[in-house]
């Protein structure tokens, strides 16, 4: 099963796909690509958790090995590259941009899912990066709208999907981990010595007993921080809009007052 932080970048890889395939208007394979990672790492734990060595840890498959993963990248890549390319081909007019950030977006957005996959669902530096490319693709596009309320709203999304990822990919998902009883305290408690056994034995027990009201306390603590988080952006976002509309009904006051002075 996939952690909070896990499941937060597959929501994020999903809302950039959703975005590409609304520009590109390529939604077969948006569904392709989720289909196929999906079903990569579902195989891939599925093997990982029924082989495994003597002594627990998962044995190291020779599809994790660099060669193989340059050479499915590469063929991911290669296969992305000439499916977009061909319907292009046919046309009697191309527009050189429209294809070159037709071909990124989507060459981006299959290397990003590679990456989920080998890193087994976690996520990697580079996911960032290439995040940034597709949606500077899918904004040269013209995926966004002209008005500025639009760009200011795409470009408030982008910052906070920017800044959601790297906490949960840099991080590691710092923000979701929560205190776990130290391994120390579990290995002094399964030691009772001399007489006062009993009595050692209760104070390890409550000992131990804490950490997990920390957990709840913490548990508590992140559940308050969603719900804040998203009254945060919802209050952000509108604004954001109001903000966006007094900027355009200014400068459009502006432009009429220059042109009537003309």
């Amino acid at each position: 099963m996939f952690s909070r932080h896990q499941w937060t970048i597959v929501v994020l890889f999903l809302a950039l796909g959703v975005f590409v395939a609304n520009t590109f208007d390529s939604w077969a394979t948006l569904t392709v690509i989720a289909v196929v990672a999906s079903v990569a790492a579902w195989l891939q734990r599925l093997l990982e958790q029924r082989y495994q060595t003597e002594d627990g840890s998962p044995r190291r498959w020779w599809w994790r090995s660099r060669p193989f993963a340059l050479f499915t990248g590469l063929l991911c890549i290669t296969t992305i590259f000439v499916a977009h390319t061909l319907p292009y081909l046919s046309m009697k007019s191309v527009n050189p941009f429209g294809m070159g950030a037709d071909l990124l977006s989507h060459t981006a957005l299959a290397w990003i899912a590679f990456l989920w996959v080998m890193r087994r669902a976690d996520g990697h530096g580079l996911m960032l990066v290439l995040g940034l490319i597709v949606v500077l693709m899918g904004v040269a596009a013209g995926g966004v709208s002209k008005s500025l309320a639009g760009q200011t709203t795409i470009g408030f999304c982008v910052c906070l999907g920017y800044a959601i990822a790297s906490q949960n990919i840099l991080g590691r998902g710092a923000f979701w981990k929560t205190s776990s009883p130290s391994p120390t305290a579990s290995t002094t408690s399964r030691r009772f010595p001399g007489p006062g056994g009993s009595a050692t034995r209760g104070a390890a027990t409550n000992h131990l007993a804490k950490p997990a009201l920390g957990l709840q306390v913490s548990a508590n603590r992140h559940r308050t921080g969603i719900v804040l988080s998203a009254l945060t952006l919802s209050a952000i976002v509108i604004v954001t809009g109001a903000i966006a509309q007094g900027t355009n009904a200014g400068l459009g006051r502006g432009c009429n007052r220059r042109f009537n002075r003309h």
